[in-house]
């Protein structure tokens, strides 16, 4: 196993992001994610705007707030107007 391999072992994206909230002072109530797969569940439940890809199994979809635009329809740009964070 390799250094960095090591440095991440153990982490999530859920993990990463109660980091940066914390590093950063950002209030939850101001935290969004956009997710697409399985992989993404835990961190879409833990900030307050989780969202979904088009794409995404219908289990993340479920747990998200909104679901936006697949990756070919700019999805995120979609979810950003959707928020007016653009």
């Amino acid at each position: 196993m390799d250094g960095l391999t090591r440095l991440f072992q153990g982490t999530s994206k859920e993990k990463g992001v109660k980091f940066l909230t914390k590093y950063y002072n950002i209030d939850i109530n101001e935290t969004y994610a956009i997710g697409d797969d399985y992989n993404d569940i835990e961190m879409l439940k833990y900030v307050k705007h989780g969202i979904a890809m088009g794409q995404a199994p219908d289990k993340v979809k479920e747990i998200c707030e909104y679901v936006t635009g697949d990756f070919n329809q700019e999805g995120v740009v979609q979810a950003m107007k959707y928020y007016e964070l653009i």
